[in-house]
């Protein structure tokens, strides 16, 4: 089902990964033990695989926001907060993607180890042919002090080379889970009709602005917007229709915002926009435009060739005041909303 003036075909968009080297994973491997030692973490997988996470980048929306965060307050991070943050992983996604990524990332902890245990028991040996030197008397005693070290060498290098080829394959793995994890993220925050956030992306968005703005004391609107007469078009052109206007909307809504802006779908016919770093003014103009906009398109339905004509949107718009808390801020948003419809619906309300 498409509708024209505003091009409905849903495209997919990559989530795009930059691959994780063998080197890359040994080094943050180490970056993620040395955070454990920095904060005084316990060296447990739940702590380790967080702070792996971390410096892998690949939840950043859970795992280094909330660590930025912790960090941000007090300047601490405890065992409880780190602990607290595992468990959202695991909430987050398919715990059975989890399972698999967890054992990767303990496998290339105990695959450096080796390594690291390798590398120590050679230089262990170099010493002792070191202290030995003293004691070679004859050419015989020479050579064979020579043969062990060219063995012991070789020995080293057989086993590195075995390490590196096991690095490389969990450093794929790896990279494998994550772009399962992002997708299935990804899934999971997005309304299946009209690829937009959905209500869980909302909430999680929110709570995420909201606690941004109040730490750097910075300006956020919230604007709640519901399609005016919306049942009228389902009753009168079915619900195919109807569902094509949804997408309609959300893809207008999402061509004028900004990146760091956030919209989704609230519930039925009901959009929610979160705009951080804008003030009131600010808000109310870009959402105006917004009416206008949809007010003046024509909405035709391809593939039926049937012209609905045109539709109107009103919408209410809350400022975050210092102190706010989320719940009076939609509430406020909400209510603006509703005194956009008893006033006569298609307009903004502020």
């Amino acid at each position: 089902m498409g509708v024209t003036n505003q091009a409905m075909a849903q495209q997919d968009v990559p989530v795009l990964l930059d691959g994780v080297g063998d080197d890359g994973v040994e080094q943050i491997h180490n970056r993620a033990l040395s955070f454990l030692r920095q904060w005084e973490l316990p060296p447990k997988p739940y702590a380790y695989e967080v702070s792996y996470v971390y410096f892998e980048g690949s939840n950043k929306r859970i795992v280094n926001a909330s660590i930025d965060e912790a960090i941000g307050k007090s300047n601490t991070l405890s065992d409880y907060e780190v602990r607290q943050i595992h468990d959202a992983l695991h909430r987050d996604s398919g715990p059975e993607i989890w399972t698999q990524l967890t054992d990767e990332m303990l496998n290339v902890h105990n695959l450096i180890e080796r390594q690291s245990y390798n590398s120590d028991q050679f230089s262990k040996s170099l010493d002792r042919r070191k202290q030995q030197i003293s004691n070679v008397t004859t050419v015989d005693q020479f050579r064979e002090m020579i043969s062990g070290l060219v063995d012991e060498n070789e020995r080293i290098l057989k086993e590195t080379k075995n390490l590196r080829a096991e690095l490389s394959h969990s450093s794929e793995q790896i990279s494998e889970l994550t772009n399962k994890l992002e997708e299935a993220r990804s899934k999971e925050l997005e309304d299946e009709l009209t690829r937009i956030g959905n209500r869980r992306y909302f909430n999680e968005s929110l709570q995420r602005e909201h606690a941004a703005a109040e730490r750097d004391k910075t300006r956020m609107c919230l604007v709640m917007a519901d399609i005016d007469r919306f049942k009228a078009i389902n009753d009168t052109y079915g619900h195919t229709v109807g569902d094509a206007v949804l997408c309609f909307l959300a893809r207008l809504i999402e061509s004028n915002i900004k990146g760091k802006d956030h919209v989704a779908r609230f519930g039925g016919e009901e959009f929610a926009v979160i705009l951080p770093e804008t003030d009131l003014r600010s808000a109310v103009k870009l959402i105006d435009k917004i009416r206008r906009d949809v007010q003046a398109r024509n909405i035709v339905v391809v593939e039926d060739d049937l012209d609905i004509g045109r539709i109107t949107v009103s919408f209410g718009v809350a400022e975050l005041e210092p102190g706010q808390n989320i719940e009076t801020l939609i509430k406020l948003a909400d209510e603006k909303l509703y005194e956009a419809k008893r006033s006569g619906r298609n307009c903004v309300k502020f």
